[in-house]
């Protein structure tokens, strides 16, 4: 078939409108009889998005139809993978287990966007060797078995692919967040997103999608409850529409070896078993309040009883790029401690901080300005705690070893001889409770004090215990000694 040919049968399936939908492709190559070669039966379409590119005219939005191509690549997904695939949610979260087809199926939902003309998407992950693993199968399934020749091809550093017809993916680390900025993108996917911090998805990535309304596709193993964790839970939300979450173990797949399976869970921990083939959210093996239990010490908000007479108290750690915390504390007349409210902000000066809190006085009662018998806080912040007291906070803080208050804190946890723990948080605390569970020590050292990142309610909870411990403040009348 001579290139004049094609243009002018480009041009009669435009003028037979034959472009509304991505359809007509599948059905042309499946139709065409199987001699002819894969790359030959596309050129057509490759001539007719030429023809839109001398007339200087923007190629339309097409779609493929995603089963019809599943069938000519031989792809067949599994019922996990298929579930993601019949989805049509514009943010989607697939939390999986390893060797799943996580890759695999990611690649195939890329595939279909690329195929359309004048598409633009990155694949996303921790480190450039990362992308590789999506970008390789879409490499192998377009360029190798299906014979299409990339307009341009650039595979080491940053991997890129563009086609003829103007669609190109490009590979993104995240550990170069200025390479992020610029785009605007059909569609995006963020590999072991888990391994990444938040802010690359909040600040970097969710603004390129705006001007073209494109999608996001996150894939990933869990790695604790951490803020992919948010994501899946907003993902199962009915109030989040354009959202949707999937979680599925590894022994989904049943190209997997049983027996492969079976030696994984006897010779790993448990923990570490749940989390890479079970694709669980479990708790870090570093955490450092192993004793709390979600189950135990959280008391839903609505059936938290707190007695008028009952001491409360504030519990304070700064912050200013990481955040500003106050809990609302009491303590009941069997000693338990008892975390009902929290303010967790950043950004914002410590005098802001102090309006708010005077403005809104105790959340049990807000019409109260003056129900705090004293506020607990950081020590070291002299001149934070200066500025509070300018503004009618006074403040106690005494210096104390931090495994000193670690233990302390976890005493406090221990369930006592009635069944019960010493320690209670309101369900409305969701940043102390996330906290909670993601506090933890480094990995792979003996060192004593915990990271410190996800630590700041932490570290208000630990500054309430020490002082209260030391008897400045005594359980019962909340009076201080």
């Amino acid at each position: 078939m001579g290139y004049g040919t094609l243009i002018k049968q480009a041009i009669l399936y435009e003028q037979a409108a034959l472009f509304p939908t991505f359809n007509f492709l599948t059905r042309y190559i499946l139709c065409a009889r199987r001699p002819l070669g894969i790359k030959s039966r596309f050129q057509p379409f490759i001539a007719w998005c030429q023809v839109c590119r001398l007339r200087d005219r923007a190629m339309p939005s097409l779609k493929i139809d995603k089963e019809e191509w599943f069938e000519m690549s031989d792809y067949q997904p599994h019922n996990g993978q298929a579930l993601l695939h019949d989805s049509e949610e514009r943010f989607r979260v697939i939390v999986a287990g390893r060797r799943w087809g996580k890759s695999l199926s990611a690649a195939k939902e890329a595939e279909v966007m690329l195929l359309a003309p004048g598409t633009r998407g990155w694949v996303v992950s921790k480190t450039y060797d990362l992308t590789r693993k999506v970008i390789r199968e879409i490499y192998s399934n377009l360029l190798v078995k299906q014979k299409l020749k990339p307009s341009k091809k650039q595979m080491s550093g940053p991997i890129v692919l563009e086609f003829p017809w103007g669609s190109w993916v490009e590979g993104k680390s995240a550990e170069h967040p200025e390479s992020l900025l610029g785009e605007g993108l059909d569609w995006l996917i963020f590999d072991e997103c888990a391994k990444c911090n938040a802010s690359i998805w909040e600040q970097y990535l969710r603004p390129t999608l705006t001007d073209r309304e494109g999608w996001a596709l996150f894939v990933t193993t869990p790695n604790g409850y951490n803020w992919i964790y948010d994501l899946w839970k907003r993902g199962n939300d009915p109030d989040h529409r354009e959202w949707k979450s999937f979680k599925s173990p590894s022994w989904d797949n049943p190209y997997l070896s049983p027996a492969d399976i079976a030696e994984a869970r006897q010779t790993l921990s448990e923990q570490v078993f749940m989390q890479e083939y079970g694709a669980d959210f479990t708790l870090s093996s570093g955490q450092v309040y192993k004793e709390f239990d979600e189950t135990v010490h959280i008391i839903p908000a609505e059936n938290l009883f707190i007695h008028p007479s009952w001491a409360r108290f504030r519990s304070i750690d700064f912050g200013y790029e990481n955040p500003f915390v106050c809990l609302y504390i009491t303590v009941d007349p069997e000693e338990r401690v008892i975390v009902y409210d929290e303010y967790y902000q950043r950004h914002r000066t410590v005098e802001q901080h102090a309006n708010f809190l005077n403005q809104h006085g105790d959340p049990l009662s807000p019409d109260s300005k003056g129900m705090f018998e004293y506020s607990t806080c950081d020590p070291s912040g002299a001149s934070p705690r200066a500025t509070l007291l300018e503004n009618g906070i006074s403040t106690v803080g005494v210096r104390s070893n931090i495994l000193q208050g670690l233990e302390a804190v976890r005493q406090q946890l221990k369930i006592r001889a009635d069944g019960k723990p010493g320690f209670y948080i309101s369900s409305r605390c969701v940043e102390t409770i996330k906290e909670f569970n993601l506090y933890s020590y480094p990995e792979n050292t003996d060192g004593e004090e915990p990271m410190k990142t996800n630590d700041h309610a932490m570290d208000a909870i630990r500054y309430f215990m020490v002082n209260w411990r030391r008897g400045y403040i005594n359980q019962r009348s909340g009076m201080y000694g």
